[in-house]
């Protein structure tokens, strides 16, 4: 999934700055052909940009591996309750894993097993929606401003937005512990039954 976001990305950008790029170099005499790996070619083409600003391609990459994160740590919780769903039903391994959050949330209510009872819920919710707009909007909307963190930020852009990375880390690894106990309950300790028995 980071893959297919990266390539995207890159795709996207590549088409904007290709063309950018070949006037640019042609306009320094094509100094961007053989630098390689020449560290003194590197440091003078540098030069040539009258907007380098290291601090601010720090706090790029800082975006871009933050919003990476936040879609890997959605993709990890899908594909968790998706497999403790299947655990739990025992219904035929044909079915297919839901993407669809409410029907996640349906399928566990089934099994007497309330998502919203976990203690990180509202940080979950929130790191799914979020997932949702860097992916589709990249926009801070009025549904992402429901969340106390994001109220201040409406109408931003996500990359002009602190993540808080660690809450979402921290929620994530709350909640995927919660369903697979969950989970495990049902699948390896059924009632009436002792561990120590002989």
């Amino acid at each position: 999934m980071f893959h297919r976001f990266a390539m995207f990305t890159h795709t996207q950008s590549n088409e904007v700055i290709t063309p950018a790029f070949e006037k640019f170099n042609e306009h320094y005499n094509y100094l961007f052909n053989d630098m390689g790996d020449d560290v003194e070619k590197i440091s003078t083409a540098r030069l040539a940009f009258r907007n380098y600003d290291a601090v601010a391609q720090l706090r790029q990459v800082e975006c871009i591996a933050n919003e990476s994160l936040v879609i890997n740590l959605w993709a990890t919780i899908e594909q968790f309750s998706n497999r403790c769903l299947a655990m739990m039903s025992r219904e035929s391994s044909t079915k297919q894993a839901s993407h669809k959050w409410d029907s996640i949330e349906r399928e566990f209510e089934k099994l007497e097993v309330s998502l919203k009872n976990a203690i990180s819920y509202s940080v979950i919710d929130e790191l799914r929606v979020l997932n949702n707009k860097i992916k589709h909007s990249y926009l801070v909307d009025e549904k992402l401003g429901e969340f106390e963190f994001f109220k201040s930020h409406i109408n931003k852009r996500i990359d002009l937005v602190p993540l808080r990375v660690f809450d979402y880390v921290l929620a994530a690894h709350s909640f995927v512990c919660y369903i697979t106990n969950r989970s495990g309950a049902s699948e390896f300790y059924p009632e009436n039954e002792e561990d120590d028995e002989e």
